[in-house]
């Protein structure tokens, strides 16, 4: 995503409302969430292409953008499922605000990648 403090936002307070929905079914309160912001400098796109590109085609994000990852954990297995739709849900409609703002840079980083998601296909 580009770096748009806005858009960093709607991540948040989608997180809120994945929170808030483990809260009225877990039977234990015992979950874990995580949001991940990790700043990916254009500079490193730039180096990439001074020494002849990397495999994981940084050069051709072109500016500043933050990578994301959403997590959730659930400790009762009935809520594997749940919490695998919710975080799937929480990345789905990030990105659909993202895009709809222009803010969405199509580029998935593989080891961040869920079974919902083709990082090799994406980009």
């Amino acid at each position: 995503m580009k770096n748009d403090p806005e858009v960093l936002q709607n991540a948040v307070d989608l997180h809120d409302e994945v929170v808030a929905k483990l809260e009225s079914v877990s039977k234990t309160g015992d979950f874990t969430t995580m949001a991940l912001f990790q700043a990916i400098p254009a500079v490193y796109g730039e180096h990439s292409l001074q020494r002849g590109g990397n495999v994981m085609g940084q050069q051709e994000i072109g500016e500043n953008v933050i990578m994301f990852m959403g997590g959730v954990h659930v400790s009762e297995p009935e809520l594997e499922n749940l919490a695998q739709e919710l975080a799937i849900g929480w990345t789905a409609k990030f990105k659909a605000y993202a895009d709809s703002v222009n803010a969405l840079k199509s580029w998935t980083y593989l080891p961040y990648a869920d079974k919902s998601q083709d990082p090799l296909g994406d980009n």
